[in-house]
């Protein structure tokens, strides 16, 4: 295809098992396709009407390497341009034609309600106070929220509702998984999806997505009205919270295609930061394609010079685009490189993106009141130079060693998405949260006993090291309230943790879900640590006694470093040291280049 002047449908689907096939009939010859492309050519057929349908597994030759890599980069245009894009989920199967409907009608209402736009934080508080406050109720008792809001819950007597295992089985399906139905799906300008013979509208889909991220946080924000004990509802929670975070490419879609967002204008390292980091694990064939499948919806593509390589090992093509996004400023890649690398022959500075990462320590670049993430800075006065020697590569950074690791805590890894797992037992956040703080508070009790001539945290009273402790378990984040204000996350939370663990108030805890939460997210698998100058860090789970602290010049979070026989030194991970955050270290730091391999 060289023009997109002609009105067709691009097909959106999961190839399925390549080995069991059907045949069709295409241009008089027999062609073998998978099942699942069968069933959904199957489908679309509209009697003796003609469809035109761009298929990827027909419309190029994927046998041939050079058409391949040729027509991969027309994919985005092909289907950016389409009249519609449909995403085949599959034929009818396990109630879904139920689920579908289901979909279709709450999606209509909540899209009339302007749902689309994602969690309407206004509806949340609303929706927060229904049989709570007796006046909210009349207040709305004819609204056609409560309808919707009812019908969010399953409540009984409530035409079609949403909560059902049918429905949770369609998110389940193979299609969500594949990696290149992102680009498809972000890129469409009109999306269906279709299961068996029922279909619902993208938007309509996408607005029950922002109605249950609007449920989710009204119940939220009612545990905090009534308490923990007192609030938990009666639906199953875990559907709703599933619904609302299992589909991480309608968000994409709405923050690619929404330019004013506060994540529009996406870069390749800020769509690689949400694929990686919040969507499941997406499948893909070839683990060059977590790069080729996603780079078109990036801003700065063109800017980057990445252009797909299938003749590149993949190894050469992670290189490639961790330099070019390097060069382009954008450290916080950095904070990606994770350990133990899934793909072998990597060096420490480059990300391995075929595995699950967890999310960095700092969910993007800094923000400011505005909204909006600063802009990349320059990167010559941060990356020195890249140094080649045969396959092996060596990034050189500027940076100031601060200290050394001394002691270490156990990894947190006990909270592990803890409120999909638990039933029964509705104060298991708090009590692994207590446990882990307890554990944290006892840590730092030795270290004062091993460690009594040291500065900062070792000579600090409680009351300062219950602040480090609330701080550092969240890497002392920063969330954006409004368009306007960004407040750290610890702020609130000290006071209630203080008389938690402190004083023995455990119920305190019931207070803090939002930041709990942001806790089990952040230092799951990764390390409390101190260094010799009596600092208290978060690290990654693999960093050892002696390794090195450092600041990297231009970067938003320290690193550590583990120097080698050679001289030469290996990325540990990014890191949160409390008292150095906000640019304390800066004052007496002394830079020096440091080889990293």
């Amino acid at each position: 295809m060289t023009t997109f002047h002609t009105r067709y449908e691009a097909l959106s689907y999961a190839w399925g098992d390549t080995q069991s096939t059907k045949p069709i009939l295409l241009d008089g010859f027999l062609v073998q396709v998978t099942d699942n492309l069968e069933s959904a050519l199957r489908q679309l057929r509209r009697g003796s009407q003609p469809v035109r349908l761009w298929v990827d597994a027909i419309c190029i030759n994927q046998k041939d390497l050079e058409e391949k890599q040729c027509q991969v980069r027309h994919m985005g245009k092909i289907y950016e341009r389409a009249q519609r894009v449909i995403a085949w989920l599959g034929e009818a199967a396990d109630g879904s034609d139920a689920a579908m409907d289901a979909l279709a009608s709450i999606g209509e209402s909540a899209y009339r309600l302007g749902f689309q736009a994602g969690c309407d934080e206004a509806i949340a508080q609303k929706w927060s106070r229904i049989n709570i406050d007796k006046q909210v109720l009349e207040d709305v008792i004819n609204d056609p929220l409560v309808e919707l809001y009812h019908r969010l819950r399953g409540e009984a007597g409530v035409n079609t509702p949403l909560v059902s295992l049918s429905v949770v089985q369609i998110l389940n399906r193979s299609w969500w998984r594949r990696l290149w139905v992102i680009q498809e799906a972000v890129l469409a300008c009109d999306l269906v999806f279709v299961c068996g013979n029922r279909q619902v509208a993208g938007d309509h889909f996408a607005a029950v997505e922002g109605a249950c991220q609007s449920l989710s946080r009204a119940f939220q924000l009612r545990r905090v009205l009534l308490g923990a004990v007192h609030a938990t509802p009666a639906y199953d929670l875990n559907v709703i919270e599933f619904i609302a975070k299992a589909v991480p490419l309608l968000r994409i879609r709405k923050a690619v295609r929404k330019k004013s967002s506060l994540l529009g204008n996406m870069s390749l390292a800020d769509i690689l930061h949400f694929v990686s980091v919040f969507g499941p694990p997406f499948e893909a064939t070839d683990p060059r394609d977590n790069i080729f499948a996603i780079m078109w919806m990036a801003s700065d593509v063109h800017k980057l010079e990445i252009r797909p390589d299938y003749r590149a090992t993949c190894q050469e093509v992670y290189v490639h685009t961790t330099m070019r996004l390097l060069l382009q400023g954008h450290l916080k890649v950095l904070a990606f490189c994770q350990f133990p690398h899934a793909l072998r022959g990597l060096p420490t500075w480059v990300a391995d993106w075929s595995r699950t990462l967890l999310a960095p320590l700092q969910p993007r670049d800094r923000f400011y009141k505005t909204g909006h993430a600063q802009a990349a800075p320059s990167a010559h006065q941060y990356v020195l130079d890249f140094l080649q020697r045969g396959d092996d590569w060596t990034l050189r950074l500027a940076g100031a060693k601060l200290s050394n690791i001394c002691s270490l805590a156990q990894t947190w890894n006990e909270l592990n998405y803890i409120r999909r797992k638990y039933r029964g037992n509705k104060y298991r956040l708090e009590k692994k949260s207590r446990r882990w703080f307890q554990n944290l508070l006892t840590f730092v009790e030795l270290s004062r006993d091993e460690l009594p001539h040291r500065r900062n945290l070792c000579r600090a009273d409680r009351s300062a090291i219950a602040s480090a402790l609330v701080r550092t378990s969240c890497a002392d984040q920063e969330y954006v309230i409004t368009t306007n204000t960004i407040e750290r996350m610890a702020t609130n939370s000290i006071s209630n943790y203080s008389a938690a663990i402190l004083n023995d108030e455990p119920r305190q805890l019931s207070r803090l879900e939002q930041y709990l939460q942001a806790v089990q997210f952040i230092s799951r698998n990764r390390r409390p640590f101190f260094t010799d100058s009596g600092q208290l860090g978060l690290g990654p789970s693999c960093v050892q006694i002696d390794d090195i602290l450092v600041l990297v010049l231009g970067a938003d979070m320290p690193y550590i470093l583990r120097e080698g026989e050679d001289g030469k030194y290996r990325l540990v991970g990014e890191c949160y040291v409390d008292g150095i955050m906000d640019g304390q270290a800066l004052d007496d730091a002394t830079f020096e280049c440091f080889p990293i391999v």
